[in-house]
């Protein structure tokens, strides 16, 4: 469970935060690859807040799905914007449906 700025409950019930910018993995199995971009933003007070989202892997069949912030709205699949109104839904190849 990911939320905010950044809290993070581990599948271990641990609760790591992470305050600097970077990119960390949050679960990274041999099917399963999700990674979490953690930014800056002038309402954290420089602090780091979750700014993206990927998930991939070979559960996903070589496609990717990138959640970016709610200021863009941007959802990609495969690296090209999906679900660009609201509301609609995206096919993801028969694998899934968003």
């Amino acid at each position: 469970l990911v939320w905010g700025d950044p809290h993070v409950s581990t599948f271990d019930h641990a609760s790591p935060n992470f305050f600097e910018q970077g990119d960390a993995w949050l679960v990274r199995s041999q099917d399963v690859h999700i990674q979490a971009r953690y930014l800056a933003t002038p309402f954290t007070n420089g602090l780091s807040a979750t700014n993206a989202i990927a998930v991939g892997g070979p559960f996903l069949q070589g496609h990717s799905i990138s959640v970016g912030p709610l200021e863009e709205g941007e959802i990609l699949v495969d690296g090209k914007p999906a679900l660009a109104s609201f509301p609609s839904t995206h096919d993801v190849a028969g694998i899934a449906t968003l």
